[in-house]
């Protein structure tokens, strides 16, 4: 007993057997686009670059985005908001 069979892949079916080019074609795209040759020292670098996410990237009141912390800011912010937070940091004279 066969099961089911939508109507979407009845079509693909009878598409693919009635143009047998077409899974040369699409062999070519995946080639094109997904199998490539790997490099192990590339890998290992990417991974080594990674900068930690955190959950939500939204809070600012996350412990490594505090520019008031005891050990100093860190660079971890967007550029516009770490501008913002240098100039706040930065003694005034008032007259």
């Amino acid at each position: 007993m066969t099961g089911y069979v939508s109507e979407a892949t009845r079509f693909l079916e009878d598409y693919l057997s009635n143009h047998p080019e077409q899974r040369e074609v699409a062999r070519q795209g995946r080639a094109l686009w997904w199998d490539k040759p790997q490099d192990a020292e590339t890998t290992a670098q990417f991974a080594a670059a990674r900068v930690p996410t955190y959950p939500y990237s939204y809070d600012t009141s996350h412990p490594q985005l505090d520019p008031f912390r005891a050990d100093g800011y860190r660079l971890a912010l967007p550029p516009r908001l770490a501008a913002q937070v240098a100039q706040r940091s930065v003694p005034t004279e008032r007259a």
